[in-house]
């Protein structure tokens, strides 16, 4: 999709910089070629503007429509949450309540326990003689060779 989209700008990229070189060396006089320009800019700067709030009242008509419906959708949907939320958490309050009388005597053990540091890694002076690089294997097209 990314990949379209830079095909289409460099397309009308592309179309408007062939446009206004066509413009330039048009076989007029550069005061026509000037005229014809800012009519043209003016024009395109007006449609522009058009399709803007032709946009902004269509993006308005859609949320207004909208509107109504997600109200609806909120109200139906939030009892329904409400339920499952209470529900989860008198399911949930036991099992929490389990394990922290399970993990209570281990928690204190820990607590108690000496501190003591960790050992030293171990060092390795030469590589282990079980590892060898492995050596890549010629494909067999045709038996015995």
């Amino acid at each position: 999709m990314n990949q379209r989209n830079s095909e289409f700008n460099t397309f009308v990229l592309g179309l408007i910089v062939g446009g206004i070189l066509g413009t330039l060396y048009a076989p007029q006089k550069g005061e026509e070629t000037r005229k014809m320009l800012k009519k043209l800019i003016e024009e395109w700067s007006e449609k522009g503007e058009d399709i803007s709030e032709e946009v902004k009242q269509v993006f308005e008509e859609w949320k207004e429509k909208a509107e109504p419906v997600v109200e609806e959708i909120e109200e139906k949907i939030a009892p329904v949450a409400q339920k499952i939320k209470e529900r989860t958490i008198e399911q949930i309050t036991p099992i929490i309540e389990e394990v922290k009388e399970k993990a209570e005597p281990t928690a204190e053990k820990i607590e108690t326990a000496p501190q003591e540091p960790a050992p030293p890694a171990p060092t390795v002076s030469k590589p282990y003689p079980e590892f060898r690089p492995i050596e890549p294997s010629r494909p067999k097209f045709f038996k015995g060779v």
